[in-house]
């Protein structure tokens, strides 16, 4: 199953500044072939954070990480180093969005 980003995406219309900015669809035309890719990268770290106990399996889908995904490297791809390949710095942001989430779900409230 493959997600549909769009600027219907509910992450997107909660974050206006997103939509503000009015590059929303050329930035999609270039990052949704490499999200693409990252899907199976994505599908191994939650397999393995779930074979080790971190998580639950299941409790996080690809799909959404993807859309995480996204919308972080939206907020920050001004700031990604020229040096840095696309398919590096999706995985560096993978692996903070995941970090995050599991962060988030073992927060007490």
């Amino acid at each position: 199953m493959t997600t549909a980003l769009s600027t219907e995406s509910p992450q997107l219309k909660n974050n206006k500044s997103l939509v503000q900015r009015g590059t929303l669809e050329e930035f999609m035309r270039f990052i949704k072939p490499a999200l693409e890719e990252l899907r199976p990268y994505i599908e191994q770290r939650l397999s393995l954070l779930a074979e080790s106990g971190e998580i639950t399996r299941g409790r996080y889908s690809v799909d959404t990480i993807v859309d995480e995904v996204f919308v972080h490297a939206y907020d920050a791809h001004e700031d990604k180093s020229p040096f840095l390949h696309v398919e590096q710095w999706l995985r560096a942001l993978t692996d903070e969005v995941i970090a995050h989430l599991i962060k988030m779900s073992t927060v007490k409230l």
